[in-house]
């Protein structure tokens, strides 16, 4: 497989976490930070260590750092949520929930968490109101990101 290899980077280089709102594919690509996406619309192909798995609606999916990965798009109508994460960023938001939840993260990375429909139009409601303050802010996708994290801290008590 001969892919091309973008290093995706942040948009303020001196940010701890990033986000941005994403329609259809990316390339495959590595980068030196943690990624969580959440697709909101439509269906996607994630390929992720040599595997290739399908995504919809309310599934989250966390890509740890220096990990080839890809995202395509499979209609004209998808969009994910995107948010980034520097390695500090990281272990300061699971510490607030535990080691359990990072190691469960990290076990599982790559692979689907589901959100369901309530939560993520709570999460969507939430995102655009935050993006309403054209000010946004590392405190701004910290506390999405804490949204996240707080979800799957509840998910990973369950099993």
């Amino acid at each position: 497989m001969n892919k091309h290899m973008q290093n995706a980077t942040f948009k303020n280089a001196n940010a701890s976490v990033d986000f941005h709102w994403f329609n259809g594919s990316s390339n495959l690509h590595s980068h030196d930070y943690y990624e969580l996406f959440v697709i909101f619309n439509g269906d996607f192909s994630h390929e992720y260590n040599g595997k290739t798995i399908s995504l919809v609606k309310g599934d989250a999916v966390l890509i740890v750092p220096n990990k080839p990965h890809l995202l395509l798009a499979n209609s004209k109508y998808g969009v994910h949520a995107n948010f980034s994460f520097t390695n500090e960023a990281f272990k300061t938001l699971t510490c607030d929930y535990g080691a359990e939840l990072a190691d469960s993260l990290i076990k599982t990375t790559g692979q689907p968490f589901k959100i369901s429909d309530e939560k993520l139009s709570f999460l969507e409601n939430f995102i655009n109101s935050l993006l309403l303050d054209s000010k946004m802010s590392d405190y701004c996708y910290l506390s999405i990101i804490h949204l996240l994290f707080a979800y799957f801290s509840i998910i990973n008590d369950k099993k």
